[in-house]
């Protein structure tokens, strides 16, 4: 077989594209509900709105692409107009694959949240999936009002454990914003360049799993002293670990395992407890 080398490639290979706007209204009436009002999909980005026996309208986000590589481009826009409820989750793992040194730029996902007066939204996407030499750029922005709320997170697994995968190269960066009445409250980032960052001690200490959650309403912080018991229950009953913080008037859970099973466990265990209800029927697929 005749080996071409990659600097003679001159064309860049087809990159996926994917857009979706999806939109819900509260509706006033008996019974009080809130319904979807906008979907607009385009590409390799859908939404699906499963039927549940829940008051709060679920939505599951899915790219056909089937993961991101260098130059594919992704577009999710969530917005819930005054008073309307819904949760909102991922079909599967997202992965973000190997990109070839031909690709100019990396893989981007950009999610752009909106969240009018007294809207609430649970966003919930399964983990993403790291493999060696993927280079990814995702972020994050929630805008909100003072009197809306939000319980989101994320979680990465670096290299799938049971393939005996592992990360020698990557490039990732994922960032996460929440701004409030038009000022920051909370700005977070993920910045790997490094494969070495995965081992060092002061960084993630070899863990194939970590994850971040935050809580954003007028008194979330008042859950603090609950949110530290049920994160010592799920520590003191699995090998993965969390803990607890308050940033900005934001309540932070943090946790990290050796695999992703049981980091995802964790997580899992945790959001069950600290809502009180089942998550999203595709998280237990």
């Amino acid at each position: 077989m005749l080996a071409i080398p990659e600097m003679e490639l001159k064309h860049s290979l087809q990159r996926a594209q994917g857009e979706c706007n999806i939109e819900f209204v509260h509706q006033v009436g008996e019974p009080a509900a809130s319904k979807l009002s906008k979907l607009y999909q385009a590409g390799c980005l859908k939404a699906l709105l499963p039927k549940t026996y829940d008051a709060v309208p679920h939505a599951v986000i899915i790219n056909t692409a089937g993961g991101v590589t260098a130059g594919d481009q992704l577009r999710l826009q969530i917005k819930l107009h005054a008073g309307a409820k819904a949760k909102l989750a991922t079909q599967t793992a997202e992965r973000l694959y190997r990109g070839g040194n031909f690709i100019e730029g990396d893989g981007r996902i950009e999610v752009a949240i909106q969240l009018d007066e007294s809207a609430f939204l649970h966003w919930l996407p399964q983990e993403t999936m790291v493999f060696d030499a993927s280079r990814s750029v995702r972020t994050t922005r929630v805008d909100m009002a003072a009197s809306a709320g939000i319980l989101m997170t994320e979680s990465f697994v670096f290299g799938r454990e049971a393939m005996g995968e592992n990360i020698n190269h990557l490039r990732l960066r994922d960032r996460r914003e929440i701004w409030v009445d038009g000022k920051i409250r909370l700005h977070d980032q993920l910045l790997i360049e490094s494969a070495e960052r995965l081992r060092q001690s002061y960084a993630l200490d070899g863990a194939s799993f970590i994850a971040v959650s935050a809580m954003v309403w007028p008194d979330a912080v008042d859950k603090l002293s609950s949110a530290q018991q049920m994160v010592e229950s799920q520590n003191a009953r699995s090998a993965a670990k969390g803990w607890v913080s308050v940033v900005n008037d934001c309540l932070i859970v943090r946790s990290q395992a050796s695999s992703a099973f049981l980091g995802k466990r964790w997580l899992r265990g945790f959001l069950e407890l600290f809502t009180g209800e089942p998550l999203p029927r595709v998280w237990r697929m």
